[in-house]
């Protein structure tokens, strides 16, 4: 597909035509017009590219132009294949199951750490935002929850975990599911949205569930003693070891520090006095900052 002469006239006419299409009534030929402009390739320099050679800006332009009209005729196509875009995204890093996405996406929610530089990034918004109309629209949020979840990917499981937070009250069974799920608590890979949910969570959970919350922090991670060496160029003691074990409660206490009581309010106190209050929040797992420092009084 080659742009017109100007080379940036083309996306906006191709995104009011999908739009066009939508708003006459010809959802399905707008759908799937929207979901070839949106097509990905493989990957250049680790990110997704446009099939077609749009840049991030026109990419998002054609998103801005037929995304609204077609999540009011169709919510949860919408949805799916924006879901679907992000997937072929994802894989087109060839990573396996892995798609290291913490590293671009810090945080699924509007945050200062996002960098929003990418295809990628630009999806997981527009999923993100897609997921609310979809429920609306009818969807149970067990039926989300398995459409985001059976995709594998980390993000996904992240966007899943975001939604739940979105939905409050109505979705705090599905939420303490994935709270309880010990796997879960180890996961970081699933960190800052598993954070998020069980800060915003623990204290409407059920005693029995906190209980059992608090009863798999206080069992400890499981340690990797040859990831452990790798990472620290030596073998573990058994002090290193127990360091890293109260390391690692302190941090998970610390998602819900300000629900804390009792002996437990008493235990994260004694590990603030060990560790220190961390420098930057414990649920992120890169954290950028920057410093600028005072104008040279030096003439150029």
């Amino acid at each position: 597909m080659a742009q017109d002469t100007d080379g940036l006239l083309l996306p906006d006419k191709l995104g009011n035509f999908a739009k066009k299409l939508t708003e006459e009534g010809e959802h399905s030929a707008g759908m799937d017009l929207f979901r070839t402009l949106l097509d990905v390739s493989r990957e250049e320099e680790g990110r997704a590219q446009s099939r077609w050679g749009f840049d991030l800006w026109h990419y998002q332009r054609i998103l801005d132009l037929a995304l609204p009209p077609l999540v009011l005729a169709d919510p949860c196509g919408a949805f799916n294949v924006l879901s679907d875009l992000l997937e072929s995204a994802v894989k087109s890093h060839d990573r396996g199951l892995e798609d290291y996405s913490q590293a671009w996406r810090p945080a699924i929610a509007d945050h200062p750490q996002n960098e929003l530089t990418s295809i990628e990034d630009t999806l997981v918004t527009a999923v993100r935002d897609s997921a609310a109309p979809c429920l609306h629209g009818g969807t149970e949020a067990v039926t989300l929850m398995r459409e985001l979840e059976d995709r594998g990917y980390p993000v996904f499981r992240r966007l899943a975990l975001h939604v739940l937070q979105s939905l409050e009250g109505k979705g705090l069974r599905l939420a303490e599911e994935r709270l309880e799920a010990r796997a879960n608590l180890l996961d970081r890979r699933l960190l800052p949205e598993y954070a998020f949910l069980l800060r915003s969570s623990f204290g409407r959970l059920s005693p029995e569930s906190q209980g059992r919350l608090l009863g798999s922090i206080d069992q400890g991670p499981d340690i990797n003693v040859a990831k452990y060496e790798k990472n620290h160029g030596h073998t573990p003691s058994d002090s290193d070891l127990e360091r890293y074990r109260r390391h690692w409660q302190f941090e998970k206490l610390g998602f819900i520090e300000a629900s804390l009581t009792g002996t437990w309010l008493d235990r994260y106190q004694e590990f603030l006095l060990e560790f220190g209050r961390p420098e930057r929040p414990p649920e992120f797992t890169f954290w950028i900052t920057s410093w600028t420092g005072p104008t040279s009084p030096m003439d150029k």
